[in-house]
């Protein structure tokens, strides 16, 4: 298992502090790479949501909509930027307007979009933001139950990963990384270390929008940076 690991690399597909103590993180001579939102780590760092809630905000605030409401994953910390980043494009969004539902349980997100939709037009969120892609589905759900219609009674702004964001019937504006284009990066960073090569500490990959996305496949273009005869899978 060392050899293989000594010969391919690791790609950590969110912090591994769980792991601490043991080879897969201590050996030296291992090509690693971490997909995560972690600060500084002994190996590179790829962050691709980081400025998510800044991308969907600016769209929001472009849109000319002032009041906005967020159903997020119970466990995430999206929300710790973002009375900086109302402030800064002028919109609303009070605290009883960030709901919070675990992934697992599709009714509570979907609980959450009924309680944060009733009432007067004026009263109501204008755009809403999906920061899990876990909760469109009870999302979408809650928006049944109401009767509201995207985007002409609410715009909504959800998370994806592409290339195969969650399924909706409902014309949600997707956000999020294309996923070749993390995976591809990270390769090429593991041969890089696999070469002897100073490597990234930590980069950056901003979010694509679906419609991006679409139209890349459409025009024939690879989302994602192309791997040269030197790299490989492995």
């Amino acid at each position: 298992f060392r050899r293989v690991l000594f010969r391919s690399g690791v790609i950590f597909a969110n912090s591994p502090h769980w792991m601490a103590g043991t080879p897969i993180l201590d050996e030296p001579g291992i090509p690693r790479v971490e997909l995560s939102a972690a600060a500084v780590k002994p190996w590179p760092v790829l962050q691709f949501n980081t400025r998510w809630i800044e991308q969907a905000l600016a769209r929001v605030a472009e849109r000319g909509l002032r009041r906005v409401a967020l159903v997020m994953n119970a466990f995430g910390k999206d929300g710790h930027r973002l009375d900086g980043l109302l402030a800064r494009f002028n919109l609303e969004c009070p605290a009883h307007w960030r709901q919070a539902a675990f992934w697992q349980d599709p009714q509570a997100a979907s609980h959450c979009v009924q309680m944060l939709l009733r009432g007067r037009p004026e009263e109501r969120p204008q755009a809403l933001l999906v920061l899990d892609d876990n909760l469109v589905e009870g999302v979408q759900a809650g928006l049944i139950a109401l009767g509201r219609r995207v985007p002409a009674d609410v715009t909504v702004i959800a998370h994806a990963n592409f290339p195969l964001p969650a399924t909706s019937v409902m014309p949600f504006e997707l956000l999020g990384p294309d996923l070749r284009d993390v995976l591809a990066r990270a390769v090429q960073l593991i041969d890089q270390q696999r070469r002897g090569e100073v490597a990234t500490v930590v980069e950056e990959l901003a979010a694509v929008w679906g419609e991006s996305v679409k139209t890349a496949a459409v025009a024939g273009r690879p989302a994602g940076p192309q791997l040269s005869g030197k790299q490989s899978v492995q």
